[in-house]
């Protein structure tokens, strides 16, 4: 499925012509990831990205609370062991 976002090809110009901007025109002047796989959560090892999840949350929570910062998480896939 596609979208049409008319207007957006003006702000990547904006960007492009002047890339300082794009703190001003996008959400990346207040956003953090935050990005697990879960591999070493402190206190519970290796459980998995779901697992993490509520971990996550709770780390990002003082980001929204004390500096008005919106913060996204990500769960990361978890890397297979590779035997050499």
């Amino acid at each position: 499925m596609d979208f049409y976002t008319p207007g957006v090809a003006r702000v990547c110009v904006a960007i492009a012509n002047n890339p300082a901007d794009a703190r001003r025109l996008t959400i990346k002047r207040n956003t953090v990831a935050v990005v697990i796989d879960g591999s070493a959560v402190l206190g519970l090892g290796n459980v998995g990205p779901a697992v993490a999840m509520p971990v996550m949350e709770d780390k990002a929570a003082p980001f929204k609370q004390l500096g008005k910062v919106q913060r996204y998480h990500r769960l990361r896939p978890q890397r297979r062991n590779r035997s050499r």
